[in-house]
């Protein structure tokens, strides 16, 4: 079963890990702008952060067999035209 969760708090040091590993997978990225990027630790800890705090993004934990398996961002949220941008990532 998948289940969606909404990211009100940082990740744990194993999910940011993970994520870290995605990012830096040329087969998970191979369509994503992710792939010109070489991602640490750190730099996702504070990906995370800026996105928790920002009043216009929204992230999601996708969730499989009780395991973090990736993210749903909604972000650059406009109320006034009701717009936004959708992305995600399955690892």
């Amino acid at each position: 079963m998948i289940k969606i969760q909404k990211i009100n708090k940082m990740l744990t040091n194993k999910q940011i890990s993970f994520w870290v590993n995605c990012l830096n997978d040329k087969d998970i990225t191979r369509y994503s702008n992710q792939k010109f990027k070489r991602h640490t630790f750190s730099s996702q800890k504070n990906f995370f952060l800026i996105k928790i705090k920002s009043k216009n993004c929204l992230l999601y934990k996708i969730i499989y067999k009780n395991l973090f398996v990736g993210i749903i961002e909604i972000s650059n949220i406009d109320f006034n035209h009701k717009k936004c941008e959708l992305g995600f990532i399955v690892g």
